[in-house]
């Protein structure tokens, strides 16, 4: 995928209709979405629901190579079951905001769902983590941000290491 600037977002929905496209295998997507302008992304005529048989392989991927890393790192993997869940809020970028990490899981494993583990929920962006009133957290905040560059397979993504940096510097104490 290119590298994405403000003010790409034509770009940004060919892209994104060629993904939903190639993944369902099928062109209904790009005439429906063709020539719509409204601020809301509506399908004209969607094409019939039907479950993806691979949807519970995708939801066990998630988990292993992007939800559980993190919850072992930050020791919730072994928590007991009858002790108070703790609360995780993700920022995603990039594609990874099209990722149900909320849902991650195997569901044929018992105890490896995501929310078996963690309170899950998710924020559009730091600032509303960072500026949250210290009235309500009983604790400081931390932050935990990862970035990959260098991804074996997929292009590399420029200048995430140069945002981490940048992350870093403005939360200061609060990274993890």
């Amino acid at each position: 995928m290119q590298r994405m600037r403000c003010g790409t977002a034509t770009t940004v929905a060919i892209l994104l209709t060629k993904e939903i496209e190639t993944k369902l295998g099928t062109s209904n997507y790009s005439a429906s979405v063709q020539g719509n302008r409204e601020r809301r992304f509506r399908l004209k005529d969607p094409p019939p629901r039907e479950l993806d048989p691979d949807i519970g392989l995708m939801l066990a991927g998630i988990s292993k190579d992007l939800v559980k890393p993190v919850l072992d790192h930050l020791g919730y993997l072994n928590n007991d079951p009858t002790d108070d869940l703790a609360h995780i809020t993700w920022c995603p970028t990039g594609a990874a905001t099209f990722l149900p990490l909320h849902a991650a899981g195997d569901y044929d494993q018992p105890r490896s769902r995501v929310f078996d583990h963690v309170i899950f929920s998710y924020t559009p962006m730091l600032t509303a983590l960072l500026c949250s009133t210290p009235t309500v957290l009983n604790h400081t905040p931390q932050v935990l941000a990862t970035d990959q560059a260098a991804t074996p397979g997929p292009s590399p993504l420029y200048g995430t290491t140069r945002e981490l940096a940048s992350l870093r510097a403005h939360t200061q104490d609060r990274a993890v």
